[in-house]
């Protein structure tokens, strides 16, 4: 398959972002396409079980597509942060709306804080992908975990 596949990890911040945009029923929209939609496709989709040989494993330590795939999910994340404070600072926020956006800012925080930051925190030699790691960790309440875990 693609390499392309990997810009999945982009799907949930836009479904965050979709949902502070929206009120009522719709604001739950990101969570319920998350953790209703995407479950309920993966028993759909065939299972793709193939795992890179010794020989692609090193091509793709060299790609740079994997690592930008990362380095850009740093920024996007401080951006889903920024609008999930902005749009919870309104003082007419309806608390079901309210409720909807606390839900899908943790998932975001789980998903793309602390597994985008593992993933980054694994480039021990990087110094960039390094400090980015720590800092996804960090907001995520989770910035010891590239010292403890590496």
């Amino acid at each position: 398959m693609s390499k392309l596949k990997y810009l999945g990890t982009y799907i949930s911040p836009i479904f965050a972002l979709i949902s502070f945009n929206c009120t009522g029923f719709f604001a739950y929209s990101g969570v319920i396409l998350l953790y209703v939609l995407v479950p309920v496709l993966e028993n759909f989709i065939p299972t793709n079980s193939y795992n890179f040989n010794k020989e692609e494993n090193k091509l793709a330590k060299k790609d740079w597509f994997y690592d930008w795939i990362l380095y850009l999910l740093v920024p996007l994340h401080l951006y889903v942060i920024y609008v999930f404070l902005v749009t919870i600072a309104n003082p007419s926020l309806e608390i079901v709306d309210l409720i909807a956006y606390l839900i899908i800012m943790g998932t975001i925080l789980g998903i793309n804080g602390i597994n985008g930051g593992h993933e980054l925190g694994h480039k021990m030699k990087d110094k960039g992908q390094q400090l980015a790691a720590k800092l996804a960790l960090a907001i995520s309440g989770y910035g010891h975990f590239v010292i403890e875990h590496n």
